[in-house]
């Protein structure tokens, strides 16, 4: 695989093997390459995604998309969304109530409170749910992060899932999908790749390597 270092992120593009090449920063998170499709952001809890993550939703929302917005791990604030103010996202609150301990009901039409029984016992349903409450016809997606669904689901039930969505191009493009790599087992991280068209790595940059920024 190619690798390209941007400012501490580097690039794996399994459409481009054994090649090295330059990617804009730029076009890469308004989805504007052909290649992005399904994108792996791995992370660790040394080296976080969070700045990068923003940087996504900036450029998509700078470029006029839509963007579907699934959280399992922070609040819609995190994410510049808020449900009172007008807006084209759709977001997916994995968050606040997973376990359905609490009577919660969707109050707004681009606002959903997802809860286990949503996913299904094999995340079977992960992909209907999204589909069927993304009031668009297209989209970006950003799923954030797998990490709390693997505390849950196996992860060949998750690839499953990913596989359904990846191939609804005309719903679902570009597909941002984040994990924190020294949460999980290297069997874990390789199946999610495999499947993965473009993976991001959130690392230091290594002695002597140029650096490419957004600028």
């Amino acid at each position: 695989e190619s690798t390209q270092s941007t400012g501490g992120f580097f690039f794996s593009h399994s459409s481009f093997p054994s090649k090295r090449f330059l990617m804009p920063l730029t076009q890469l998170v308004q989805g504007l390459l052909p290649a992005a499709g399904l994108i792996l952001l791995v992370d660790t809890e040394r080296h976080s995604n969070k700045h990068l993550l923003q940087l996504f939703l900036k450029g998509w929302r700078e470029a006029s998309k839509t963007v579907s917005i699934v959280a399992f791990e922070s609040l819609p604030e995190a994410y510049n969304f808020n449900p009172k103010e007008e807006t084209r996202d759709f977001f997916f609150d994995g968050y606040s109530n997973l376990l359905g301990w609490e009577d919660r009901k969707q109050t707004k039409p681009n606002l959903l409170s997802l809860s286990t029984e949503d996913l299904g016992k094999n995340f079977e349903k992960f992909p209907k749910v999204l589909t069927d409450h993304t009031k668009a016809k297209a989209c970006s997606l950003l799923i954030d992060s797998l990490s709390s669904v693997l505390l849950r689901h196996r992860v060949d039930h998750v690839i499953k899932s990913l596989q359904t969505l990846k191939n609804t191009k005309e719903k679902f493009f570009p597909i941002l999908v984040t994990i924190h790599e020294d949460l999980h087992n290297d069997f874990t991280i390789k199946s999610l790749e495999r499947i993965a068209t473009t993976i991001i790595r959130v690392e230091p940059p290594p002695m002597g390597c140029l650096l490419y920024t957004s600028d």
